[in-house]
């Protein structure tokens, strides 16, 4: 039986025709948007926010302040810098962090009222009661401030050289120092459903810690003979935000992104 033979050209031909039958226009769109994900991945941007919060509770004899101090980290990142990212952090890695805002917030808390006061941009924590006063050390400067009753202001210089920074108490907190106490209030770490006493005027409150599986925190306050009040919440969790958003959060980020894209 004799076999048939092609010549070059003629291999060279049926070749052609099935490279033609192969690329159909559903196999062009396919590796179209292939190829653009994958250059889309490496300049288009996502910002990723994560906030965290940690608690310290003054009280005396008919009012109480609770110290919310906040910090935000955040991270503009390509998409392929994120796929990246994800299984360097579930192996225990170092995560990406490139910009950083604080603020304090502070509830007074009466027996008629709450009363929210907020200090921003300012990184501060570990509040110690010294000389009837209530201060924290902050910023990149390691600087005094002072609360002033409505707001954190800088310590004098005379304040900052008089300062004492062994304060009452300890980890737990104090007791009845010039007629104030302490606690702390450890929101991230608290178990749910943990509870902080005081009292104010005799009588009895508490602050309720709650925690959920999706790291949201809260804390409500309990007053005798009334229902649970949410004073705060906080959602721990890392999120994606919108350009604006994330220069809201981090002022200082607006003009470095600006900048970058020159």
């Amino acid at each position: 039986m004799a076999t048939a033979k092609l010549h070059f050209e003629q291999r060279v031909s049926i070749n052609h025709m099935q490279l033609k039958w192969k690329i159909t226009p559903r196999v062009l769109i396919i590796c179209i948007i292939v190829a653009a994900a994958l250059f889309t991945s490496g300049y288009a941007k996502l910002s990723l926010v994560h906030a965290a919060a940690g608690g310290t509770l003054f009280w005396h004899v008919d009012e109480a302040y609770l110290f919310l101090d906040y910090i935000n980290s955040g991270v503009r990142m390509t998409y392929l810098s994120y796929l990246l990212e994800v299984p360097r952090t579930m192996i225990g890695g170092p995560t990406l962090r490139s910009d950083v805002s604080c603020s304090v917030l502070v509830l007074r808390i009466s027996q008629q009222a709450i009363d929210p006061y907020t200090t921003r941009d300012v990184c501060l924590g570990d509040f110690r009661f010294v000389m009837g006063e209530i201060y924290s050390r902050g910023g990149i400067d390691g600087s005094l401030w002072k609360w002033s009753g409505t707001a954190f202001i800088r310590a004098s210089g005379d304040e900052e050289r008089a300062f004492n920074p062994v304060a009452p108490g300890g980890f737990s907190g104090f007791d009845n120092v010039d007629g104030w106490s302490e606690r702390p209030v450890f929101v991230t770490t608290a178990r749910d459903g943990q509870e902080v006493p005081f009292s104010l005027g005799g009588k009895k409150l508490s602050l309720l810690i709650r925690q959920n599986r999706l790291r949201e925190v809260s804390i409500d306050l309990t007053r005798p003979g009334q229902a649970p009040e949410r004073i705060w919440s906080l959602d721990e969790s890392a999120r994606w935000v919108s350009k604006a958003r994330y220069e809201q959060i981090f002022p200082g980020a607006k003009t470095e992104l600006k900048e970058s894209q020159k």
